[in-house]
């Protein structure tokens, strides 16, 4: 039996079958989710990649979770949200993502869809009906022992939730959306299938479930009031949506199809020759969100009729750069300059593990992974006898530059003992080593402040100049 399934397969592969009921041909990320909202768009693919654009055309990659499983993004509550199957990611702005889990409910081990219905989110799932008004901390509802919840909608009177397990479907509803009951009219007469998404125009509830079928229903009552589509239609189908009080589907070999009531359809042959992954509709538009080949690729709508391809392209900015030149203050008005006095000065971005030291030139820069670190931060400099300086209260939404070449940051040096001040303490540290030489056994190299290989006056000299001077001395 397995080697006549082998042999289907290969027949169907060498006829160029199987590409056109949904088989995705490489590895590359697909698109599976689109949003808008704050005057730009989040996309997600399933590789755990989130991008940002304010076009729809132009992206910056912000964010990477390596083995992420990202299934639906919303906008709602005035912050983005990325739904995984054991937590969210929320962003104010798409660049500073933080990662919120559901909870350590046992009976929890995936959410899979989630909606903001404008006053709260409520998430579905496995064996799991969950709700929060922030985003944050979630409370789960009971949900009257569905295994399997796939989808949830909201028709602005009721909500709907839908799934099943094993062939065995679920329809829930609920006017608030904390309790909720099990809606049996479906489950008599299509129990045999679980389903695996829902939408409504208005006027009807349009199911895709597991098994390949699309079927209607005026009231989820079951009976007359259902109608299954064609099974060889469903077959092709890879998502569904409803825009504009119809329902709009799309077929993974680049096919639309139509229809108002969930039971007449129309097709239309978009462009064979794109890979269609999910259909949604978002800021008054409708989104398919597809492949060309190994590229990502968008067509828009705002009519469900008449489509637009775009070009997508996407920059690659992970990272956000951190840099600037830095020099002691003493050298400014120097025509030679030792490369040790601009050497080894220690940058940190406080409260991380992200760090740099200045070259011989002064220069440094700190590479920051948008979701490594907080949206608010502080930048220290140090050096052993000079005061640290401090940078308060910054964010990074794009490249920062602390200092050119010819204006570098300056430090300032005589704070010996490293305690925040320079005074009588540190002349007394430098006086132990005072009128040596770098071959002397009293030699101390910490005390040559000028790096001329003596420990003299004018060491002291440079100490006395910043006298009674502190770190916040510094004019930021």
């Amino acid at each position: 039996m397995k080697k006549i399934l082998l042999l289907i397969v290969a027949v169907l592969l060498i006829g160029g079958l199987l590409p056109s009921i949904g088989f995705a041909q490489d590895e590359t990320p697909n698109f599976v989710g689109i949003a808008y909202g704050n005057g730009s768009y989040i996309s997600i693919d399933d590789k755990g990649g989130i991008e940002l654009s304010s076009d729809c055309v132009q992206w910056t990659n912000t964010y990477t979770e390596p083995n992420g499983r990202f299934l639906k993004v919303i906008w709602g509550n005035n912050q983005y949200m990325v739904l995984t199957t054991t937590k969210v990611l929320i962003s104010p702005d798409g660049y500073q993502w933080t990662s919120f889990d559901f909870g350590n409910s046992e009976d929890t081990i995936g959410i899979c869809d989630i909606i903001w219905d404008g006053k709260k989110y409520i998430g579905v799932g496995y064996s799991s009906i969950i709700t929060s008004t922030d985003g944050l901390h979630w409370d789960y509802q009971d949900s009257k022992g569905a295994t399997y919840l796939n989808s949830i909608i909201y028709t602005g009177t009721e909500y709907i939730a839908a799934g099943g397990y094993m062939g065995s479907g679920r329809v829930m509803k609920s006017t608030d959306g904390y309790n909720w009951s099990e809606w049996y009219g479906l489950m008599e007469e299509y129990g045999d299938d679980s389903f695996e998404k829902l939408c409504s125009n208005g006027k009807s509830y349009l199911f895709q479930t597991s098994f390949g079928n699309l079927f209607v229903s005026d009231n989820l009552a079951g009976g007359s009031s259902s109608y299954a589509t064609s099974k060889s239609l469903a077959f092709y189908i890879h998502d569904i949506v409803s825009f504009n009080n119809q329902f709009v589907a799309i077929a993974s070999n680049g096919t639309i199809h139509y229809s108002s009531d969930g039971k007449n359809w129309s097709a239309q042959q978009l462009d064979s020759t794109y890979y269609f992954n999910k259909i949604i509709s978002s800021n008054g538009k409708l989104y398919i969100l597809g492949k060309f080949g190994s590229k990502k690729s968008i067509f828009t709508s705002t009519d469900g009729k008449v489509w637009a391809r775009i070009d997508y392209s996407v920059k690659n900015l992970l990272y956000r750069k951190i840099s600037g030149y830095i020099a002691p203050d003493f050298i400014q008005n120097q025509s030679s300059v030792n490369s040790n006095d601009l050497l080894d000065f220690n940058i940190e971005i406080v409260g991380t593990n992200f760090h740099s030291k200045t070259d011989i030139n002064g220069y440094f820069e700190i590479l920051v992974p948008y979701n490594q670190i907080d949206a608010v931060y502080s930048i220290k400099i140090s050096k052993q006898n000079y005061l640290q300086r401090v940078f308060n209260n910054m964010t990074i939404k794009s490249d920062v530059n602390l200092a050119q070449a010819d204006k570098p940051l300056t430090m300032l040096i005589g704070d010996i003992d490293n305690n925040g001040v320079i005074n009588i303490a540190d002349i007394i540290q430098i006086t132990k080593s005072f009128n040596s030489i770098v071959s002397d056994s009293r030699y101390n190299y910490t005390y040559d402040l000028n790096s001329d290989n003596a420990i003299n006056i004018a060491d002291i000299i440079m100490i006395a100049k910043n006298f009674n001077r502190t770190s916040t001395d510094y004019l930021n």
